[in-house]
């Protein structure tokens, strides 16, 4: 197999926030997915003679991987909530984020591998002024005192919003993460893996012959 490997220039220092960029890699920017298998599986998990007791959660993470398409090239994604908590503003609901990414004319979606990532096509520019302008509207009174000064998050703030996002937004259907596969009003199906007890995970390794041998 022969890898491409891209070159592009990266600039000194972030547009954001002024301040020195860390380089990480490498990045696989080529398909990970045949987008017309995927569709087909998912037809499959539809099926009343689906033997698999998991169809309703493969249903979920196959549409969510269909979801991806419209970004499908863009490797790389951004975390909701650490951008929220940089500029210390709440996460915004996700009607939110599709209406104000469609404002502008970008596409958005949520990762099926993680809830927390979301991949678009907009500049990292743009992302940070839709929560910037999102901040203002909903917390005013703190939009510059919440945050340290001198720190790269006051530097985001005092930056003018030229992306003006419109969180009211009407977005159309391809734009709202839902890959054409969902049907309107019904309840989307889980793609995440969630906790099924306190503390679940890996247990601690079985001591069970040591506590029989110390009885003896």
């Amino acid at each position: 197999m022969r890898l491409r490997t891209a070159v592009c220039k990266v600039p000194p220092q972030c547009g954001s926030c002024g301040s020195q960029l860390t380089i990480g890699g490498p990045v696989w920017n080529e398909p990970i997915h045949n987008v017309a298998f995927v569709k087909r599986l998912l037809e499959k998990t539809k099926l009343a003679d689906c033997p698999f007791r998991t169809a309703s959660r493969l249903e979920g993470i196959l549409g969510g991987i269909i979801d991806e398409e419209p970004v499908k090239g863009n490797p790389l994604s951004f975390n909701l909530p650490d951008v929220c908590s940089t500029i210390r503003a709440v996460n915004p609901q996700k009607e939110k984020i599709y209406a104000a990414f469609a404002s502008l004319g970008y596409r958005v979606c949520q990762t099926y591998y993680d809830g927390d990532l979301w991949k678009t096509d907009a500049p990292p520019e743009a992302v940070y002024d839709i929560f910037k302008k999102w901040k203002q509207q909903t917390s005013p009174e703190t939009y510059l005192t919440n945050v340290p000064e001198k720190s790269p998050a006051k530097q985001i703030l005092l930056k003018p919003i030229q992306y003006d996002a419109d969180f009211d937004f009407k977005a159309p259907l391809d734009n709202k993460g839902d890959g054409g596969h969902q049907p309107a009003g019904q309840k989307r199906l889980g793609k995440y893996f969630t906790a099924t007890e306190p503390n679940w995970g890996p247990k601690p390794r079985a001591t069970g012959g040591k506590k029989a041998k110390a009885a003896e």
